[in-house]
């Protein structure tokens, strides 16, 4: 169901992926013609108003800043960080969109190692393969992610923990995505068997 205060729209539930299958492709054609920083703004825009329209998810956002900064779920600083953290994964969400789009050696190009300290963080996942063994990389699921797993597929393959998508399509069009960047997509639904085997 699609809403903004008492106005509501019901989108039975096979349409409703069947029309995000073809958002998707569409979005990631469009990004893929349009500069970083206009696609960023798209993306900011369209997140701000799911922000707005989407009551359930806003109150959410909300609640979780208020934990996170330690101040009253009605304080303005509140809900100033919860809206902009709404319009930064609009530009992480037009990013994500803009990866078939480029060749994997297009981002390594665009990347910078910002770790601190003399070690950086592929010195170390180069250390710990140089040593035979296997390693765990665990990250926040702030930003686009998929960029460090293009950055690491180029060295070997490695195993993602990633979530299915509902529509087999647009799953299927997202790991095939992950596949072609030399990611062994494991499915979040039935991964542990698969898991220890790895470790």
């Amino acid at each position: 169901m699609l809403g903004y205060g008492r106005f509501a729209v019901r989108i039975p539930l096979a349409c409703g992926r069947c029309m995000l299958y073809h958002l998707v492709r569409m979005a990631q054609r469009l990004s893929g013609a349009l500069p970083r920083r206009l696609r960023w703004w798209f993306g900011e825009m369209i997140a701000q108003a799911v922000y707005w329209c989407w009551a359930e998810k806003r109150v959410a956002t909300c609640k979780n800043m208020s934990i996170v900064l330690g101040l009253p779920t009605a304080h303005p600083r509140v809900r100033r960080t919860a809206r902009l953290s709404w319009r930064n994964y609009g530009r992480y969400i037009a990013d994500f969109f803009d990866l078939p789009n480029h060749p994997s050696a297009f981002f390594i190009d665009h990347l910078h190692d910002l770790t601190t300290g003399a070690v950086g963080a592929l010195d170390t996942v180069d250390a710990v393969r140089a040593a035979g063994k296997g390693g765990v990389i665990i990250t926040g699921h702030y930003g686009t992610w998929d960029v460090a797993g293009i950055l690491l597929g180029m060295r070997q393959p490695i195993h993602i923990l990633a979530d299915d998508f509902a529509d087999p399509r647009l799953n299927e069009l997202i790991q095939a995505q992950r596949r072609a960047a030399n990611m062994i997509v494991l499915s979040a639904s039935d991964v542990l068997r698969p898991l220890l085997r790895l470790l």
